[in-house]
């Protein structure tokens, strides 16, 4: 026991020791490239360190020297291979899906979309490359948004009952940290129609309220990135899917709703402690009022390297 403990205290000092030796390259110019686009292209790799680790058992020596390639790997790549370091920006050409007439863009980047009157359910999804990502509702029945100039195409068909909103990057961009607020995406949802939520992105901060809106089904696939998402208490059943290489996740979960969370990938097999809820199997932990409330939650998070924190309001 003494001995797991001091390997998590060494392993904990070393991953301090890099992120200061590299946060300090970078600040003197010794590094200049864009973070994200490097991770962008090579977050797979943590994949497959994972998966090294987890074949040969956590050993401290394996894992010393996966990650330090990895970090090796990832400089050579950005100051090398990724072509950016006179850049802010790494633009990569996106070839947009063709769309018919029944599709509606939207050019503006401040504007409205309409939701007709007898729309009972709607699709947002959003194909970025990188991006801030807001999402609230909204007191109108309208979607609101405000996003990017110039990069990103607003499309939207509607049938008789359902409607379909996408935001598309027609570059996919990956931004470096420094300054990274005109990639920033904030929509404002009406409360009125059931809502599916579908993001894909290779990094994404996002910040995702629910909390007074009917959403079902919410699928984030990413590379790398930091979520908070905020539930309510509208919808009955909310399915959340979570499919990253390495994120920081936050769940904030309202009293009176029952939560299973499934862990997949490497956070599966460490040790996580999740308040208030009790491990059901290797994978699966739920709350204790799990069967007894009317509005559950059931999240599922594949991950490679993260954390994942659930909060209570």
């Amino acid at each position: 026991m003494a001995s797991n403990s001091n390997n998590e205290r060494s392993d904990f000092g070393f991953t301090l020791i890099a992120i200061g030796v590299i946060w300090l390259l970078f600040k003197f110019n010794i590094l200049n490239f864009s973070l994200f686009s490097a991770l962008g292209h090579l977050w797979p790799l943590i994949l497959v360190i994972a998966g090294l680790n987890l074949v040969f058992k956590n050993r401290g020596a394996i894992r010393f020297l996966t990650w330090g390639i990895f970090i090796a790997a990832l400089i050579w790549y950005g100051q090398t291979g990724n072509g950016v370091a006179d850049s802010f920006v790494y633009r990569i050409q996106n070839e947009p899906a063709p769309r018919d007439a029944s599709w509606e863009l939207y050019e503006a980047p401040v504007g409205e979309v309409a939701i007709e009157e007898g729309i009972t359910q709607a699709n947002l999804k959003m194909d970025l490359g990188f991006g801030g990502v807001y999402i609230d509702s909204a007191n109108t029945s309208n979607v609101e948004y405000k996003i990017p100039e110039d990069v990103t195409n607003v499309y939207q068909r509607s049938s008789t009952s359902s409607t379909t909103v996408e935001f598309e990057q027609k570059e996919k961009l990956f931004f470096d940290w420094d300054d990274n607020d005109h990639l920033n995406y904030s929509l404002s949802l009406p409360e009125n129609v059931e809502w599916d939520i579908d993001l894909n992105t290779g990094a994404i901060d996002a910040n995702i309220d629910i909390s007074k809106l009917d959403v079902r089904n919410i699928e984030i696939d990413c590379g790398a990135g930091d979520i908070e998402i905020k539930y309510g208490l509208n919808s009955p059943l909310v399915y959340t899917e979570i499919d990253s290489g390495a994120t920081e996740i936050t769940l904030n979960v309202p009293e009176g709703a029952g939560v299973e969370i499934n862990m997949d990938g490497l956070l599966s097999d460490n040790k996580i402690f999740i308040p208030g809820m009790k491990k059901i199997s290797d994978s699966i932990y739920r709350t204790d009022n799990f069967d007894e409330e009317d509005v559950k939650l059931f999240i599922e998070i594949d991950t490679g390297v993260g954390e994942v924190d659930l909060n209570r309001y």
